[in-house]
């Protein structure tokens, strides 16, 4: 007897709705959103996984409506290590690369983000802590470490990248 697909379409949507259920923001995440909210700073994503995901994620910690572009891998022609996740995300917001900032956990996303130019901050999770983030202007070990303030003055100080 072969496998029940509706079975098994079952049992991994129960699976992806305990780890959605199970999912809870990283220290000083809120606090960032909020500050950069306060200030008219648009938010993006940019990520390598599909946009089901990303936006169920950000739909159950109630922050959906923080983001004005969400860019998944389903959405990009190539996806990280590649710049186009964040040179994508930046173009929906307007923003210019060189002047925005990117917050990674790994180091395919750091290696996509200084590519595109961005301001990077690496902050290891619990999956990517053996991770080499060396790459990142800053590397923290929580995001509580970090303000705008402290983000706006690094970004204004630090030397051109691309020129």
């Amino acid at each position: 007897a072969g496998a029940d697909p509706d079975a098994s379409r079952a049992a991994k949507r129960a699976y992806h709705d305990e780890l959605l259920a199970a999912l809870v923001l990283r220290p000083g995440v809120a606090a960032l959103i909020a500050a950069a909210g306060d200030a008219d700073i648009p938010l993006a994503i940019a990520s390598n996984s599909d946009s089901g995901w990303v936006e169920g994620v950000l739909e159950q910690l109630g922050l959906l409506s923080h983001f004005l572009a969400v860019t998944t891998i389903d959405r990009v022609a190539q996806g990280k290590p590649h710049p186009e996740p964040f040179l994508a995300a930046c173009r929906r917001l307007g923003a210019r690369p060189e002047r925005s900032v990117a917050f990674e956990d790994s180091a395919t996303g750091v290696a996509s983000a200084v590519a595109a130019g961005l301001y990077t901050v690496a902050c290891p999770g619990p999956l990517t802590v053996g991770h080499d983030l060396g790459a990142a202007d800053l590397v923290v070990s929580s995001l509580e470490a970090v303000t705008l303030a402290s983000l706006a003055a690094a970004v204004v100080d630090r030397p051109d990248r691309l020129a």
